[in-house]
Formats: structure tokens, sequence, C-alpha cells
């Protein structure tokens, strides 16, 4: 389902997984949760990141 759509949350996942495996597979939300952090971070779409660019010798003229 991640792989469908990547922006799933885990407890969209975690409701999905007790509706369907009723009475034979009761997974806790936490496991599920970490469970997702870790495919997101391993195969969900990257984190743009942005680094501020600062120059410590400023020449300023007068």
């Amino acid at each position: 389902m991640l792989k469908q759509e990547p922006r799933l949350e885990a407890m969209t996942l975690y409701e999905y997984l007790v509706e369907k495996y009723l009475g034979q597979y009761e997974p806790t939300l936490r496991t599920v949760q970490r469970r997702v952090q870790v495919w997101k971070a391993l195969y969900g779409d990257p984190k743009e990141v942005i680094f501020e660019i600062s120059h410590p010798y400023m020449c300023i003229s007068t």
C-alpha cells in the first residue's frame, strides 16, 4: 500500500490491518508506526534540504 500511496499515515494502515484481519492479526499501533517510519526513510520520497549560506569574512567598503 505504501508503494502505491507513500503519503499514507501509519494510523490508516493500522486501521486497515485490524479491519482486514479481524481477530487473526492484532498489531500494536506503535509497531506499525515504527515500521512505516523505517519504510519511508528507506524507500519514501526524499526530503528537500536547504542549507543557509553565510560568508564568515564579508568585506564591507565604506
